[in-house]
């Protein structure tokens, strides 16, 4: 019996739910979110998590200063695991 991890269910959810509909996710967000937008989109996950996923690089994002700002479409392209700029 294999055993999932709640946050790879998680991920796998997110990535059925995207691949339906990638244009429309997370309409009623800035086209660049902060970490707060962020750790709301993928889930409720905790604050150091979604630090933890900016400064390994596994999440592309710009840093400004001491702040993370991250473009939607990274988002959805780290949910997906594939290139939106090629869809």
């Amino acid at each position: 019996m294999t055993v999932i991890s709640s946050s790879r269910v998680l991920l796998l959810l997110f990535r059925r739910i995207i691949m339906q509909n990638k244009h429309d996710m997370f309409a009623e967000y800035p086209d660049v979110v902060d970490v707060e937008q962020l750790r709301k989109i993928l889930g409720g996950i905790s604050r150091k998590l979604a630090y933890r996923l900016l400064a390994s690089g596994e999440l592309r994002c710009v840093r400004i200063g001491r702040s993370y700002r991250i473009p939607k479409l990274c988002v959805i392209e780290y949910l997906t695991g594939d290139d939106v700029d090629a869809a």
